[in-house]
C-alpha cells in the first residue's frame, strides 16, 4: 500500500471475509519519535475537550490477497500521524478498519459525522463504520472482522440484532494517502427506516449527528449535491456494490 496519493484508493471484490491474523509487534519507535507523539496527543485533547479515547486498534502490516495480518497500537498513535503524516515512517500504522453499506427497507442509510469526530467532521458516510478494536480477538490470533462490523452497528444506530436480514462481505478499500484498509459489507436489516432512526435517536453513539434515508433512485443526486461532502471511501463502495456515481467527492482519512 502506497502512503502518498490522496485520490486513489485501491479496491479489491470479496466473496468471503478475509482471513485476519494478529502477529507480534516489531520494535518501538525512538523515544523521540514516542515523545511526539505524547505532544500530538495532549493537543489533540486540549482540541477536542478530552472527547478521546486511547484504545488499541488494529494495524495492517501484511497482506497476501485476503490473508491479512498485523497488531494492535494504540489509538494516540494513529492520531499522531493524521495530524503528521511524515511520522508513518517511524510509527507505520496502517488502520484496518470496517464499513458497511447498509439496506432498510426502503433504501440506503447515510450518516452525518459529529463534527466532534477525527476524521471527515460533517461529511456524510455509509454507516457503520470504525477501526478494528480489541474485542474482534478471537483465539489463536484471529481476528473477526464482521463481529466488528455488527459491534458497530449495535453501538452507532442502536439498531436491533434480530433485524438483521443478510451480511456479505464487498470488498476491501486501500486509502492510499492515509493507509486505511477498509473491509466493507453490506448488511440488509427488515426494518423500516422510521423505526431505526427512532432507535439512533433514543440509544445511539454520538459518532453522527443525523441520519438520512436516500433511495436507490435518489443515490445520484445525494451524492451529487453533497458532494465534496461525502467520505469517499463511501464512494469507493458504493461503486464496488455496483451503484454508478459520479461526482467531486474529496476529502481523506479511519474511522473514529
Amino acid at each position: 500500500m502506497i502512503y502518498g496519493d490522496p485520490t486513489v484508493y485501491d479496491i479489491d471484490a470479496l466473496d468471503r471475509e478475509p482471513s485476519i491474523l494478529e502477529e507480534p509487534s516489531s520494535s518501538a519507535p525512538p523515544a523521540e519519535v514516542l515523545e511526539r507523539v505524547e505532544e500530538l496527543w495532549r493537543d489533540e485533547l486540549e482540541r477536542r475537550a478530552g472527547r478521546l479515547f486511547d484504545g488499541k486498534i488494529f494495524s495492517l502490516t501484511r497482506r497476501e490477497g485476503i490473508r491479512l495480518s498485523g497488531h494492535f497500537v494504540s489509538y494516540r498513535w494513529w492520531i499522531a500521524q493524521y495530524r503528521q503524516p511524515e511520522l508513518f515512517a517511524e510509527l507505520g500504522v496502517q488502520p484496518l478498519a470496517v464499513s458497511g453499506l447498509l439496506r432498510v427497507r426502503e433504501g440506503l442509510v447515510f450518516g452525518r459525522r459529529a463534527e466532534h469526530t477525527t476524521e471527515h467532521p460533517g461529511l456524510w458516510e455509509l454507516v457503520p463504520s470504525g477501526g478494528i478494536d480489541e474485542t474482534a480477538r478471537r483465539p489463536g490470533g484471529k481476528i473477526a472482522a464482521q463481529a466488528q462490523l455488527l459491534a458497530e452497528l449495535e453501538e452507532e444506530l442502536c439498531a436491533p440484532a434480530e433485524s438483521i436480514r443478510s451480511v456479505r462481505p464487498l470488498a476491501l478499500v486501500g486509502d492510499r494517502k492515509t493507509g486505511v484498509c477498509d473491509i466493507a459489507f453490506e448488511v440488509a436489516l427488515d426494518l423500516p427506516f422510521a423505526a431505526l432512526a427512532a432507535s439512533f435517536a433514543g440509544h445511539g453513539s454520538d459518532e453522527y449527528s443525523e441520519l438520512r434515508l436516500v433511495s436507490s433512485d435518489e443515490l445520484g443526486t445525494f451524492v451529487e449535491q453533497h458532494s465534496p461532502g461525502v467520505v469517499p471511501s463511501s464512494i469507493a463502495i458504493l461503486g464496488i456494490a455496483g451503484f454508478s456515481i459520479e461526482c467531486s467527492a474529496g476529502g481523506g482519512g479511519p474511522q473514529h
